[in-house]
């Protein structure tokens, strides 16, 4: 995240993708990288591997235009996933979850959670579920679904339009607090 399109960076996302053995979160300048790179790279993955794009990113990954992705993205999400022996993460109205298995839709969020940094809170709340507890669908979704009843609860309180990504970060407590008691 954060990191910018510097070409040495594609052979730092080889080497992790070929030798890190952990859970590996690409999203933001690495999904950029990674469009521009020869995706059947992702079949030599020893690792486990979360791709999390907008749907621009998605574009770039999958070679379609964003019109097309929005008409099948349930099915384009799923060819991804399967191809690639990845899970993909579409961020959206919807999240699209999906590895080779099955699919899960996440409808939690507001618009007010596009926007600059929020995909890197999602990125860390996926960190921090998955740190200790199993690499499955159901703990991504959850993951998913966390972030977004935080951006519920912070637009609450902010507007979606004047919400900002730390907003969300502070309502994260909360949300924890709601799903525990439900």
């Amino acid at each position: 995240m954060g990191l910018s399109n510097d070409e040495r960076l594609e052979s730092i996302l080889e080497f992790l993708i070929k030798n890190y053995t952990g859970n590996l979160i690409i999203d933001a300048d690495f999904l950029n990288i990674l469009s521009k790179m020869d995706l059947n790279i992702l079949k030599e993955r020893k690792c486990n591997i979360i791709l999390t794009p907008h749907l621009k990113e998605f574009s770039r990954l999958c070679n379609k235009e964003i019109e097309e992705i929005k008409k099948d993205s349930l099915n384009l999400v799923r060819e991804f996933a399967n191809k690639y022996n990845v899970t993909v993460l579409l961020k959206g109205h919807t999240t699209i979850i999906s590895n080779e298995q099955m699919i899960y839709l996440v409808t939690t969020g507001t618009p007010g959670m596009a926007t600059a940094g929020s995909g890197d809170i999602l990125d860390r709340i996926l960190t921090g579920l998955l740190a200790y507890q199993e690499f499955n669908l159901l703990t991504i979704a959850a993951a998913v679904h966390l972030n977004g009843l935080a951006g519920i609860l912070a637009s609450k309180e902010n507007t979606d339009i004047a919400m900002i990504a730390s907003d969300t970060i502070s309502k994260i407590k909360e949300a924890i607090k709601i799903i525990r008691e439900s």
